[in-house]
């Protein structure tokens, strides 16, 4: 070991070079697991003797008490238990009502209830339910990946009808809203003409050789959302509500860009790491809520402020997954509907593939563009992946009849009607919000070089 005091031999910043003793001749590594059982110690504990399938051989755990197998494989009534609260882990049977008291997961749960804006399930739904459950007709749900050359072309043309239909009810609404004369810009009305969904990604020189690592193109996606926010006036001193907030970049690109005294409130009901938060210093206020939004009540933000809110609120969120979207927009439309003053949101969507039935905001709309089953939703939600996973190839399929080659559609013919599928979606919540806002349309607001997922679904009262 080196002198605690500095000298002369080991002076201050010195490198110093210890010796390293070499090993004994007669020490040999200590033997363990299979090598033990293979030399025959009798000391050592026997083995698990179920057979691990990838690895071709036996599991070297010990057994467990008098079992053949070890605690993980073991197959009698002390056996390992999916955790009844979260199943994501598991318990010894033995030990699970000790577990169930002092489970992290369920401490967090209890945390969640205990608060006083929690109301389960609030925002599965609008309180008036707009819609029925769709038609589950029995039918073996194929995944479209596995699709026969006929069967594939039927279900192209099925998407490219209901397409046509929801871009006609989508002008139909902004016909009926007179939308081209409520928004700010003079030149939207040509844009409206030449296709419904508005491009503002013109607005920023791109050099098409720029690399862009991960972060850029996060901070750059946050940037041209508050571009858009700016345009259409909802980037003011309000209460900003952040969906799905993760690390708050979004609220951070706010705080940025917006140097007046806007309020913050970010819901997330996972734990992550709050990089971000160190841009709210200035602002007066700002919260953290861990609470999955389905169960947030918007009515009674005021204690979350712990004071008489009188904050003009504007929802926004970045990237909420499939469901996700559909559930931050009941929830605004809650507080709509609950005299909350509500000035607006902003979402940009993203993995269509995730939207489920029993929680999209409009199914009404979807019946009217001729999706009336559970199997066609299903179907149509597994298309969108197409729009953003980039070229298909034959090594994307697994499947031994190669679908690729047999396919009729080409990978650009794929990415096309992906992209469709995710815009049947999207049209349908915007039609959804233009009942509770004056203006409701769908963006591009940035290009696909930062985001193909480029979508930002808006909604606000001038």
């Amino acid at each position: 070991s080196l002198p605690s005091q500095p000298n002369k031999e080991y002076p201050i910043n010195s490198v110093v070079f210890l010796k390293m003793e070499p090993a004994k001749e007669n020490s040999k590594p200590k033997k363990r697991g299979r090598e033990l059982k293979e030399a025959g110690d009798e000391e050592q504990r026997p083995t698990c003797s179920f057979l691990l399938k990838k690895k071709n051989r036996k599991c070297n755990f010990p057994t467990y008490e008098a079992s053949e197998f070890c605690q993980f494989h073991v197959t009698d009534n002390q056996g390992l238990v999916p955790c009844p609260i979260d199943p994501s882990h598991s318990i010894l049977k033995t030990k699970l009502e000790r577990h169930l008291k002092v489970c992290t997961k369920g401490k967090e749960i209890n945390a969640m209830i205990n608060q006083p804006y929690y109301c389960e399930n609030l925002n599965l739904k609008l309180n008036e339910s707009l819609s029925e459950p769709m038609v589950d007709s029995k039918e073996e749900i194929k995944a479209v990946s596995k699709l026969t050359s006929e069967e594939l072309l039927k279900w192209r043309d099925f998407v490219d009808a209901a397409y046509e239909k929801a871009i006609d009810l989508l002008k139909a609404h902004y016909e009926q809203s007179d939308i081209t004369n409520k928004f700010p810009q003079g030149s939207i009305k040509a844009e409206f003409q030449k296709h419904p969904f508005i491009s503002f990604a013109s607005q920023k020189n791109m050099d098409s050789d720029i690399k862009l690592t991960h972060d850029s193109k996060h901070d750059e996606q946050c940037d041209y959302i508050c571009a858009q926010l700016k345009l259409f006036g909802l980037l003011e001193d309000y209460l900003f509500v952040e969906f799905g907030a993760g690390k708050g970049a979004l609220s951070a690109a706010i705080c940025r860009t917006h140097t007046g005294s806007s309020k913050h409130l970010l819901l997330e009901r996972d734990t992550r790491r709050y990089k971000c938060d160190g841009n709210f210093a200035s602002h007066p206020f700002y919260k953290r809520v861990k609470i999955d939004v389905t169960h947030f009540d918007m009515a009674k933000v005021g204690k979350v402020l712990q004071e008489e809110s009188k904050d003009v609120v504007v929802g926004v969120g970045k990237h909420m997954c499939g469901g996700g979207t559909d559930v931050s927009l009941h929830c605004l439309l809650n507080a709509v509907k609950s005299d909350i003053n509500t000035k607006g949101i902003a979402i940009a969507t993203c993995c269509h593939h995730r939207c489920t039935d029993d929680v999209y905001a409009n199914s009404d709309y979807l019946r009217e563009t001729g999706i009336s089953t559970l199997k066609q939703f299903k179907q149509l939600a597994q298309t969108t992946s197409w729009g953003v996973s980039g070229p298909i190839t034959e090594d994307s399929f697994i499947s031994p009849e190669k679908a690729l080659e047999e396919a009729t559609l080409s990978s650009e013919d794929r990415q096309a009607l992906g992209l469709k599928a995710k815009k049947i979606f999207d049209i349908g919540r915007v039609i959804l919000l233009s009942k509770y806002f004056e203006c409701a349309f769908l963006v591009e607001y940035c290009d696909p070089k930062y985001s193909p997922e480029n979508i930002l679904l808006v909604g606000f009262n001038r």
